[in-house]
């Protein structure tokens, strides 16, 4: 399936892509195709898709890449110390006191 989700990107069809990616366990083809110029909306359905099918860290990248700190940090939290680092880097990025202050807790231990 991977020539046809990287034929329906190359003719600028990625809704078709992801739903045949999705349909045929092939998302990280998908996103592999994709690479570092995946679009924010591009993004944010995969993060949709890992967090549906219960995969937080792959889920809190992608909402990374598009944008959405917020989530991304809860998801990477919830990931505990095996995504520290990319939580960390979120925070870095979003530049933002409430995000500090949630990583701080939860690297302090609390709730």
């Amino acid at each position: 399936f991977r020539g046809a989700i990287e034929f329906l990107l190359m003719a600028k069809r990625s809704d078709e892509a992801f739903e045949l990616a999705k349909l045929h366990g092939q998302v990280e083809t998908y996103t592999g195709v994709l690479g570092e110029d995946i679009q924010a909306d591009d993004a944010l359905n995969v993060a949709q898709h890992y967090e549906t099918v219960h995969e937080p860290g792959l889920a809190g990248k992608y909402y990374a890449l598009c944008g959405q700190y917020p989530k991304a940090l809860k998801l990477f939290i919830q990931c505990g110390e095996k995504e520290v680092h990319r939580a960390i880097e979120i925070v870095g990025k979003a530049r933002s006191d409430a995000l500090t202050h949630q990583l701080i807790d939860f690297l302090m231990g609390e709730p």
